[in-house]
């Protein structure tokens, strides 16, 4: 294996970088240029990446090895940011929700935002009553004099300029709180299981006095911000690996990162990969589609059955693919589901057919 051998030296005056930043008085190391991080993983001592390398890459695995960098100490000061690094508090309850998308549950405040809207719709009412106010007394005032008012006669009035500008202010405030408010509607609600897991956090921890989260307990107010929320084999494998003797395997689905997140008083919160996860769910419903569709026709080519324990055979495997396409999906829409089942029937059923 070749390792290559740093040049360090000691910059005496200011200088400048290869990106044009300047260093004053700091500790440069050259690297040899055929140096590459990932050679010492095949132990080529080329810059071309190994086929072990590209492989653990693609699956999101390569942080589980040892990178050729760390000779050195250019990552010396380089960590993750962990929930413990911050005081009991706030800024402990905000480091723990920034940890995972999951955790990222907030109060939306419905009410309060249409008390705001119901209160500016209402002086803008106000304001519209005063414009026809003005605009009858102008009418009434023509009628007095035997005349007739003069259209927009009063546009140059300067009590309807007065209102008219706070008319125009208002009804542009009024509509960036509708277009807010659209924006906070559509929104994805938090699961059941989200919610919970906050409200379990800020009780086990008790980042806030009892009188400031009061707001935590209207479950049927709060939003999530990414609406990339777990199926449910995501929520069962990942109790699983919490469990016994999976527990072994389970870094296997957590990056360093999220390994160091946590803290270490909170036994209770695990980070998995949402990438490692999905990347692994991927691979095993291609297999499940695979025997969904091998087993029902190797049974009906291979075993001799009567019409009713082959129709039996299709019904049975048609009930079970939809539940299984749940279970695997995160966002699948009642029509995607029912093309797939569709399609999945009609194979059945040809098979059926012709054997």
């Amino acid at each position: 294996m070749r390792v290559a051998s740093p040049q360090t030296f000691i910059t005496g005056g200011d200088s400048s970088d290869e990106t044009g930043k300047c260093c004053v008085g700091e500790k440069v190391t050259q690297l040899d240029p055929n140096f590459s991080r990932t050679s010492t993983l095949a132990g080529t001592g080329t810059s071309k990446p190994s086929i072990a390398m590209r492989v653990f890459s693609f699956f999101g695995l390569d942080d589980l090895f040892p990178g050729p960098w760390e000779w050195d100490d250019r990552y010396k000061d380089v960590r993750s940011e962990r929930v413990d690094d911050y005081p009991i508090g706030y800024g402990r309850l905000a480091a723990h929700m920034s940890s995972d998308n999951n955790f990222c549950v907030y109060r939306r405040f419905g009410t309060a935002r249409n008390r705001v809207i119901l209160r500016c719709q209402t002086e803008i009412a106000e304001l519209e009553m005063a414009i026809d106010v003005i605009e009858r007394e102008e009418s009434d005032r023509a009628e007095k004099t035997g005349g007739r008012p003069r259209k927009l006669m009063t546009i140059h009035d300067p009590d309807m300029s007065q209102v008219m500008s706070a008319l125009s202010q208002k009804l542009e405030e009024y509509d960036n709180l509708l277009e807010r408010e659209q924006k906070s509607l559509s929104m994805a609600k938090p699961t059941g299981r989200n919610y919970r897991t906050l409200l379990h956090w800020c009780w086990n921890n008790k980042p806030m006095v009892r009188s400031e989260s009061g707001h935590l307990n209207v479950r049927d107010d709060f939003v999530i911000l990414v609406d990339d929320q777990n199926s449910v084999i995501h929520v069962f494998f990942g109790w699983l690996l919490r469990r016994g003797p999976f527990k072994r395997i389970a870094n296997i689905f957590r990056t360093k990162d999220q390994q160091t997140k946590a803290s270490e008083a909170d036994n209770r919160t695990v980070l998995f990969s949402q990438e490692r996860f999905t990347t692994f769910f991927k691979m095993l419903f291609l297999l499940l589609v695979i025997v969904m569709l091998l087993v029902p026709v190797s049974i009906l080519y291979i075993m001799e059955l009567t019409k009713m324990a082959r129709l039996f055979v299709v019904i049975s495997f048609v009930l079970y693919f939809p539940i299984m396409v749940f279970c695997f999906s995160r966002r699948l829409k009642s029509q995607e589901l029912l093309s797939a089942t569709a399609a999945y029937t009609a194979v059945l059923v040809a098979c059926l057919f012709l054997t």
